[in-house]
């Protein structure tokens, strides 16, 4: 949780550090899914795009029905270009939750500096995530 915590706060690096060290203590966690969710987050705002597409990927093995997952890597597709892939995500995400939107998002405070919920939000607009 600690990894979560320092992505809130802002510090990306600190949390990959303690989602690795997390993964190392617990490598067949059957909530593995959490940690790479965090990792993915944390690559993503570090701006490690490649490692958070490869975080993304295995997260979205591990359980590819977890919202909070599919809005992550939604954005993280689409902030790396892969377009195709993120609206497919994003398609998934609206089954499963039809009213998703990204006002309902704007509503949390899923980041401390505004800069990282607008980098989020600007890529779920990419993804095609209705307003």
């Amino acid at each position: 949780m600690i990894g979560f915590v320092q992505i809130w706060l802002g510090r990306p690096d600190v949390a990959i550090d303690h989602f690795l060290y997390a993964r190392r203590l617990n490598p067949i966690d059957i909530l593995s899914f959490t940690t790479s969710l965090g990792l993915a987050s944390a690559q993503f705002l570090a701006g490690r795009n490649q490692e958070a597409l490869v975080s993304a990927e295995r997260a979205l093995t591990d359980n590819p029905k977890h919202l909070p997952l599919l809005r992550q890597c939604a954005a993280i597709f689409a902030s790396c270009g892969q377009m195709e892939k993120a609206q497919e995500i994003t398609r998934q995400l609206l089954q499963l939750s039809p009213n998703e939107r990204i006002s309902s998002m704007t509503r949390f405070r899923l980041f401390r500096r505004p800069k990282d919920a607008e980098r989020q939000i600007a890529a779920l607009r990419a993804a095609g995530l209705p307003e």
